[in-house]
C-alpha cells in the first residue's frame, strides 16, 4: 500500500523556506562584546610536580558521585582515581590485566 500524501511543489517549498529565513537575521544594532570567565578555583589536581597518583597519563572522562568525589578515568594507567572535595586521593580502582579488578581496555566511565 502506498502513502498518498499530497506533496508541495519543490518551487513552493523553496520559496517558503527562503522567505522565512529572510527575516531571521540578527538585529542591525547588535555588537559583539567580550565575556569574562570568572570561575572560582575549587582545587587543582595533576601536573608535573603532583603526587604519583595525580600524574595522569591519559586522562579520559570524569564525573562526580553523590558524595561530591571526582572520579577520573586514567586510560593510560587503566584505573579510576577518586578525589575528594579537598583535592585529596580517596582511592584508586583497577589496573591493567584480565583478572578481577583489572581492565583489559579502558574506554568510558559511568
Amino acid at each position: 500500500m502506498q502513502n498518498h500524501r499530497p506533496r508541495l511543489p519543490r518551487l513552493l517549498l523553496t520559496t517558503a523556506i527562503g522567505a522565512s529565513l529572510a527575516g531571521a537575521g540578527p538585529p542591525m544594532h547588535a555588537q559583539d562584546r567580550p565575556l569574562t570567565a570568572d570561575f572560582p578555583e575549587v582545587y587543582r589536581v595533576g601536573g608535573l610536580d603532583a603526587e604519583d597518583w595525580a600524574q595522569f597519563t591519559r586522562p579520559g572522562p570524569v564525573g562526580f558521585d553523590g558524595a561530591g568525589n571526582l572520579h577520573v578515568l586514567d586510560r593510560g594507567a587503566f584505573q579510576v582515581i577518586a578525589i575528594d572535595s579537598e583535592g585529596e586521593l580517596v582511592r584508586t580502582v583497577g589496573r591493567q590485566g584480565e583478572g578481577p579488578g583489572e581492565f583489559r581496555r579502558s574506554g568510558g566511565l559511568a
